[in-house]
């Protein structure tokens, strides 16, 4: 009789490593991604996928019901409750996927007791920057605060904290190239302007009073991004009004409100990856303005009719609506 002895846990993962090289290996994540449809099977998300074991049975041959699609950071919530050392999942993982699984738990935690504080205090209301989007029945749900089929991801809240970040970064470099900027008033608050009685409101970036001669003229409207180089390549190629109609019509509005329309808005860009600033002037086009205007009144009024506005498609896989927050909500009611 031949004894077997049995492998340690630093072997067998060393084996499973080995394992994950393989093309035998590479097919089988590659058709479990297929049938998943390139999303996380939990939250939906699309990016980082990896393909988690739900059984070693068929360790080597895997059965498709053994293995399930996660994003990363689902992934990790699989092995940060049950403990890694307990589990027979071998990929290699380090303290800096566990310090950021840990950062993530924080964040959606810290995000969602704000959340649920400013739901107890608010009003139906949708922020003007929003009413550019094409689907008035995403501005409903949005206005009523209806809870996404997904909350944010750590990942996301770090984005919108970059773009936060980087919008006080903009501001300092243009005063230091001397620009006279004002984005908070006498009380420290941002600009912020108010119609049908706080049902609509958005908050101004900033104000610029003065600066070089060639940039001018002024008072003028300041208004920052801070985007990936993806989106911010396709800024630099096809302007705002182009590549993000939502961003041209959060201008227009704004310009209109805060009654900055005689002289061009600022509008500027950063790029979060190679620190490029986009910068380029943007006209009042009064059309859009009343466009945006009337829409917000007409949605407040369905809104308070309790009428549910028309989506964008009536084809639920049409890309902006299957990427939706409020998917499942919108089509379940159908």
């Amino acid at each position: 009789m031949v004894l077997r002895r049995r492998l340690s846990s630093k072997e067998r993962k060393g084996l499973y490593q080995e394992y994950l090289k393989t093309e035998h290996w590479h097919t089988r994540r590659a058709l479990a991604l297929e049938r998943a449809g390139h999303r996380c099977q939990l939250c939906g998300a699309t990016d980082r996928l990896e393909v988690h074991h739900l059984s070693y049975a068929h360790l080597f041959a895997e059965l498709d019901k053994d293995l399930l699609v996660l994003c990363r950071a689902c992934h990790g919530r699989q092995h940060g409750y049950h403990g890694e050392e307990d589990m027979l999942d071998l990929n290699t993982r380090n303290s800096g996927g566990r310090v950021a699984y840990l950062i993530d738990n924080a964040m959606q935690a810290g995000a969602e007791a704000k959340e649920k504080e400013r739901l107890a205090t608010r009003t139906p209301r949708i922020g003007a920057s929003r009413l550019g989007e094409e689907c008035l029945r995403k501005l409903q749900y949005e206005y009523f605060k209806a809870p996404k089929d997904t909350e944010f991801s750590g990942k996301i809240l770090r984005v919108f904290y970059r773009g936060h970040e980087g919008e006080n970064w903009m501001a300092e470099w243009l005063r230091l190239a001397g620009f006279t900027l004002f984005t908070t008033d006498k009380e420290g608050n941002q600009k912020c302007f108010h119609a049908l009685d706080g049902r609509i409101l958005g908050y101004a970036d900033g104000v610029v009073l003065s600066g070089p001669d060639d940039c001018g003229p002024y008072p003028r409207l300041w208004e920052n991004k801070v985007l990936g180089s993806k989106g911010w390549n396709k800024l630099d190629k096809d302007g705002v009004k182009r590549a993000y109609p939502v961003y041209y019509g959060q201008v227009q509005l704004y310009m209109a409100y805060f009654d900055l329309t005689e002289n061009p808005a600022l509008f500027t860009a950063l790029n979060a990856d190679s620190m490029e600033i986009y910068a380029s002037d943007v006209a009042f086009d009064q059309a859009t303005a009343q466009e945006l205007s009337d829409r917000a009144v007409n949605l407040v009024k369905a809104c308070e009719a309790g009428q549910l506005l028309p989506r964008c498609t009536e084809r639920e896989d049409w890309f902006t609506c299957k990427f939706c927050d409020y998917h499942q909500r919108c089509w379940e009611q159908s």
